[in-house]
């Protein structure tokens, strides 16, 4: 029974210091915006409930595959921090490609005025 328990730890143990070194995706935001889905491995997914700007981060029971206990202050503000940037990089790439797309449709409309100032 010892032995389940110690893999039972390792694999607890893997899965926490993932999120600790950011090694993780974001892949869903609930509405409230503290609400996180991540995916470890492209393929274990945790539900982590994140308060940023108090660098509270716990994870959300019966909602996960498996409880990975309580997290210590430090690595709390590890998680949340990887979150925060990870979300930050997200917001920064779909506002880069809004404004690209906004700059074809503008050309776009350019062209279609000059076509229609010959006419």
């Amino acid at each position: 029974m010892k032995e389940i328990k110690e893999k039972i730890k390792e694999i607890k143990d893997y899965f926490t210091q993932k999120l600790i070194n950011g090694e993780f995706e974001v892949v869903e935001v609930k509405s409230s915006g503290y609400v996180y889905c991540v995916m470890i491995d492209s393929k274990y997914k945790f539900w982590i409930w994140s308060y940023i700007t108090t660098k509270q981060c716990i994870e959300l029971e019966n909602m996960n595959f498996m409880d990975l206990g309580d997290f210590m202050d430090e690595q709390k503000e590890q998680i949340s921090k990887h979150i925060k940037d990870h979300c930050t990089r997200i917001d920064k790439y779909l506002k880069e490609k809004r404004v690209s797309d906004l700059q074809k449709e503008i050309t776009s409309i350019q062209s279609e005025l000059k076509v229609l100032q010959f006419v």
